[in-house]
């Protein structure tokens, strides 16, 4: 199915994030996904190494799950068992100020926010503009994180995007 997938132009980026994502996480990771592109990609084709190794939330539209269930596994495994949290920019900005709960507890926690400026998902289907309603203002999360002392960069490599401005 993968290969079928990766055949077609719509689906080859989501294919090589998730294999961008593998091999670059340790097979003992645990990672939070939330309801975002990236999140769907990984709750339909990650490969799953380990025991409650993906974490992620089945309907009730649960945005902004990972990055808070993210910090909850991470205090409790502490630097033992490496967590993720990947969510999109809308979704990382419903908690964005647990932030300082990371800095203030030191927790080992690595955050990917994928930046498609706005609610991605939301912007599907529609017939009218899909800017309404879906298109947030521009956030440097790099230099927020900064503000509270946790080390952070951008990457362009293997992300979903669907951004229109």
């Amino acid at each position: 199915m993968r290969e079928e997938l990766r055949a077609d132009p719509e689906f080859a980026p989501a294919i090589e994030f998730i294999e961008h994502t593998r091999s670059s996480l340790p097979d003992d990771v645990v990672v939070f996904a939330d309801m975002c592109i990236a999140g769907y990609w990984l709750s339909g084709q990650f490969p799953v190494e380990c025991a409650r190794g993906l974490h992620y939330p089945m309907g009730w539209g649960t945005l902004g799950f990972a990055f808070p269930a993210a910090i909850g596994a991470a205090a409790a495994v502490g630097p033992h068992r490496p967590v993720v949290a990947v969510m999109g920019d809308g979704g990382m900005l419903f908690a964005l100020g647990e932030l300082a709960t990371v800095a203030q507890e030191q927790l080992a926690l690595t955050i990917v926010v994928v930046d498609d400026g706005g609610y991605g998902m939301l912007r599907y289907g529609r017939e009218d503009d899909p800017s309404i309603g879906c298109d947030l203002s521009p956030v440097d999360f790099v230099a927020v994180a900064d503000g509270f002392g946790i080390a952070a960069s951008t990457s362009t490599d293997s992300v979903p995007t669907t951004r229109t401005r």
